[in-house]
């Protein structure tokens, strides 16, 4: 513990007991699961954009573009990893 905070820690400091603080580092560490398997199972997203191409006088002419953007493998893994070890830590603590 630090001694800045006395023995209840950062928590105590807050006002929250510890049972709040792992309850909400387990919810965390769920929340990075799901997400860090949705990265593993959807590749990319993708997003579409308006464009004005040509403006003369009244008349507009528009491009819609499309984008990808990919989710790196790692990334997903890394979150799921993280999110388990959360819900692991959050476990033992209670």
């Amino acid at each position: 513990m630090d001694a800045r905070y006395g023995s209840g820690g950062v928590a105590a400091a807050w006002g929250l007991d510890e049972g709040t603080v792992m309850r909400n580092l387990m919810w965390v560490g769920v929340l990075l699961v799901i997400l860090g398997i949705a990265g593993l199972v959807i590749q990319n997203f993708t997003y579409k954009e308006d464009k004005t191409v040509l403006n003369v006088g009244p008349l507009q002419l528009k491009a819609e573009e499309q984008h990808q953007v990919p989710i790196p493998t790692i990334a997903g893994i890394i979150a799921v990893i993280a999110g388990l070890g959360m819900v692991v830590m959050s476990r033992r603590a209670t």
